[in-house]
């Protein structure tokens, strides 16, 4: 039960850490082509954390593309519950031996 319990919360986690990944990816990525100087490690920060840089970038391509504004609380969260899907995966690996 345990073991199926750590793999849900590792799927959950992936899945959530991936859709930040990709919507941080799309949302940013229109910007990255549409400037010649700026490069996706330019906006990397603003995959995990608010800035602001990051919060004046995201305020602008927002209201330019017409778009929803990125946030870094899915890929945080989804990094979080992958953690703990790991730390239980860990914990239930120690306690059979």
């Amino acid at each position: 039960m345990k073991r199926m319990l750590s793999a849900v919360v590792l799927a959950l986690g992936l899945l959530m850490a991936a859709t930040g990944l990709l919507w941080w990816y799309l949302f940013y990525g229109a910007a990255v082509a549409q400037m010649e100087y700026a490069t996706y490690s330019d906006v990397f920060v603003c995959l995990y954390r608010t800035t602001e840089q990051c919060r004046l970038a995201n305020e602008s391509i927002a209201f330019l593309a017409g778009a929803t504004p990125y946030t870094p609380l899915l890929f945080q969260s989804g990094v979080g519950i992958l953690t703990a899907g790991l730390v239980l995966r860990l914990l239930g690996k120690v306690r059979r031996t």
